[in-house]
């Protein structure tokens, strides 16, 4: 079993701050496993969703295949958002290729997601979008240290109309660029903590959710 707690800090937007409590386990037989998991989430210091869900993962010579699923449920409370009281499920599927040296370590990927949060929100009635994304990852290790470096994008389709928006339904493409700092004990590699930094562009034609910001954040994970 596992736990990750994950802190996301914006530089500019004060109040939108996101932290993120994961408690997770794992079933491992060869390179097939499972990996079910709880989550909690907080956004600007309030409660914002719970989900459960898995990961199923299949490993070979150097490929990588996820499947992955949740159920999340958003909080009724949350002012001013048009997440509130929405709920459903979330499916995604991933395929990775990687590369190792003695220290170093790549990765490319591409994947599909697929969310139908839908409910009684007093702003919106779904959240409900499809989104296709390609990744790439460089990792370097010595010793206790781990430096990686990350590149993503997406192009993001929303299913419906926002109902007080006079725009068609919305379509997103984001970029982010970022890199992570990670340490763990002489004496234990089942903990570790890491610090992270990053930059972001959202461009969409909903302009109220278009921006550019750089982010900055901690991750704790410990395992048993």
């Amino acid at each position: 079993m596992g736990y990750v707690f994950s802190g996301d800090f914006h530089a500019k937007k004060e109040g939108f701050d996101f932290a993120q409590h994961t408690v997770y386990g794992q079933w491992r037989r060869d390179g097939f496993y499972i990996l079910p998991r709880y989550t909690y989430a907080q956004f600007g210091g309030s409660y914002v969703f719970q989900s459960i869900g898995s990961d199923i993962v299949w490993e070979y010579n150097g490929w990588k295949a996820v499947y992955a699923v949740d159920w999340r449920k958003y909080t009724d409370n949350l002012n001013g958002s048009d997440l509130r009281r929405l709920a459903g499920w979330i499916n995604r599927i991933h395929a990775y290729k990687s590369w190792h040296t003695s220290n170093l370590q790549g990765l490319v990927g591409v994947g599909v997601k697929d969310e139908a949060a839908r409910g009684n929100s007093t702003v919106a009635r779904s959240d409900a979008y499809r989104q296709a994304s390609l990744s790439t990852q460089l990792v370097w290790k010595k010793n206790r240290w781990q430096v990686s470096g990350f590149a993503d994008v997406y192009a993001r389709k929303y299913r419906e109309k926002n109902p007080i928006s006079s725009n068609p339904r919305r379509r997103d493409t984001h970029t982010q660029l970022s890199t992570k700092i990670a340490w763990h004990p002489e004496s234990s590699q089942n903990w570790s903590v890491a610090l992270n930094s990053g930059w972001q562009q959202n461009i969409s034609n909903d302009r109220e959710k278009s921006y550019v910001e750089w982010r900055s954040g901690v991750t704790l994970q410990a395992e048993w």
